[in-house]
C-alpha cells in the first residue's frame, strides 16, 4: 500500500529546502503547486527544460515559407499587381512590401503552433479525458481541502469583515455591481462593433470624428448644400478685389500709345546677350511665335503661307529693325494690331528671353547689346521690375 505525504509551505525558501530534503531520502515528489514561478525550484525537482521553443521556431519557419510563397502566387503569378506604377515582376523586388504580412504571419502560426502542442502534449484540449484514479482523486480533493483551510485562515486574520454578517450583505452587493458594470461594457463594446460595420463595400463604418482627417470635397462647379457658408451655394468662388497671384508682379504701364512709347523709354531686358539666353529665347520663339512670324522673322509663318491670313512686318524691316525691346515687351504683353495678348502664355522672363533671340533675327546682337548697357549705365534707367513696381504702386 502505497503513501503519501502533503505538505503546505508559507514560505518559497522553506518549500526548496523541504523538497532537497525530501528528495534526499529518495522520496518521490510528484507535484507542486504555487501561485506564482519559484526560480531554482525545477532545478531540485529535476524537470527537464521544454522543448516548445523548438517547435515554435520550426512554425515560425514554416510560416514564413508559406507567406512568401502565397503572395509570390497571388500578388505577381496568379494576380499581378501594378500600384502607382510599381508592377509586380519577381518576388525580390517587392520584398520589402511583404514584411509586414509576412511578420504577422509568422507570429500568428508560431503562437498557435506552440499553444495547440503545448495542451496536446498535457491532455488539455477541450473534450479530452484524462484518466484519473480513485486515490488521485482523493489526493486532489485533500489537497484542495488544505489549501481551502490555509486561505481561510489567511482571509479571518488579515480582514474580519469578510467573516461577519453585517457585511456579507454589502460584499454581495457590490460582487453584483461589478459583475452588471461588467456586462454594461461588454453590452456597449458589442453594440458599437455592430453598429460599425456595413453592408455597403465602399462605406467606412462609424467614423470618430472624420473630420479631423478627412476634409469634405466638392466637385468642382458643382452647387453646395443650401447651408453652405456661401450665398449663392457656388463650389468656384472669384478671387477677393485687388488680390494679386503669388509670384505673379503687376504691369502697371497702359494699354495706350502714351503707354506703348512709355515702355519703349522706361523698359530695359534684364537679361544679358548671351547664347544661353538666345538658346531659350529660340525654344520659346519656335513655340509660339514661328507660326506667324516665320523661321527666321521675314513674316512667313504656317499662317500666312498655308492660311492665308495677313503677314505680319518682318523683323529687318524699317518698322521693328530698331525697335526698342520695352515697346516688344508692352506689345507681347497687350498685344498690338492683328498680334493678340501674349501674357497668359509667356510670364515676364520668358519675354524677356524671346526679346533677346528676336534682337538676333533683327541683326542687333552682341553691339545693340553693348550700346543699351552703356545707355542704361549713363542715364540711369530702371528695370522693368522697378517700372512695374512703380506703376503698380501708382495704380
Amino acid at each position: 500500500m502505497s503513501k503519501a505525504i502533503y505538505a503546505l509551505y508559507d514560505d518559497d525558501d522553506i518549500m526548496v529546502s523541504g523538497a532537497k530534503a525530501i528528495l534526499a531520502k529518495n522520496v518521490k515528489i510528484k507535484d507542486v503547486y504555487s501561485p506564482f514561478p519559484i526560480h531554482g525550484l525545477e532545478n531540485v525537482l529535476g524537470i527537464k527544460w521544454t522543448r516548445l521553443a523548438i517547435n515554435a521556431f520550426l512554425y515560425g519557419i514554416t510560416a514564413l515559407a508559406l507567406a512568401l510563397l502565397g503572395m509570390s502566387y497571388f500578388m505577381i503569378q496568379d494576380w499581378p499587381m501594378n500600384i502607382g506604377g510599381k508592377p509586380s515582376f519577381a518576388l525580390y523586388q517587392n520584398l520589402p512590401a511583404f514584411i509586414p504580412v509576412t511578420f504577422e504571419f509568422t507570429v500568428l502560426c508560431a503562437a498557435h503552433g506552440m499553444a495547440i502542442t503545448y495542451l496536446i502534449r498535457n491532455w488539455t484540449l477541450p473534450e479530452s479525458r484524462q484518466e484519473i484514479h480513485i486515490q488521485e482523486l482523493r489526493t486532489i480533493i485533500l489537497r484542495l481541502k488544505l489549501i481551502g483551510k490555509k486561505i481561510l485562515e489567511l482571509i479571518q486574520k488579515k480582514s474580519s469583515r469578510f467573516c461577519k454578517k453585517q457585511n456579507r450583505s454589502k460584499f454581495l452587493k457590490n460582487s453584483m455591481s461589478i459583475k452588471y458594470l461588467h456586462l454594461s461594457i461588454t453590452t456597449a463594446v458589442m453594440a458599437l462593433i455592430l453598429t460599425s460595420c456595413s453592408p455597403d463595400p465602399l462605406s467606412p463604418g462609424v467614423e470618430y470624428m472624420p473630420d479631423m482627417y478627412r476634409s469634405p470635397a466638392a466637385e468642382p462647379y458643382s452647387k453646395l448644400p443650401t447651408d453652405s457658408l456661401f450665398s449663392n451655394s457656388m463650389e468656384a468662388r472669384l478671387p477677393v478685389n485687388g488680390s494679386i497671384t503669388r509670384g505673379y508682379l503687376p504691369y502697371g504701364i497702359p494699354n495706350n500709345v502714351d503707354g506703348y512709347e512709355m515702355a519703349g523709354e522706361l523698359l530695359k531686358n534684364p537679361y544679358p546677350m548671351s547664347d544661353e539666353i538666345v538658346a531659350e529665347g529660340k525654344v520659346i520663339y519656335t513655340k509660339f511665335c514661328v507660326h506667324c512670324h516665320g523661321k527666321e522673322g521675314n513674316g512667313d509663318g504656317l499662317t500666312v503661307t498655308a492660311g492665308g491670313h495677313p503677314p505680319p512686318p518682318a523683323y529687318t524691316s524699317a518698322a521693328l529693325k530698331n525697335l526698342p525691346a520695352g515697346k516688344m515687351f508692352h506689345t507681347i504683353t497687350y498685344g498690338k494690331n492683328l498680334m493678340g495678348s501674349h501674357a497668359s502664355q509667356l510670364n515676364n522672363e520668358e519675354r524677356w528671353k524671346v526679346i533677346r533671340y528676336v534682337q538676333t533675327l533683327q541683326g542687333n546682337d552682341m553691339a545693340m547689346d553693348g550700346k543699351e548697357s552703356i545707355e542704361e549705365e549713363s542715364t540711369g534707367s530702371m528695370t522693368s521690375e522697378e517700372v512695374m513696381d512703380e506703376a503698380a504702386m501708382n495704380n
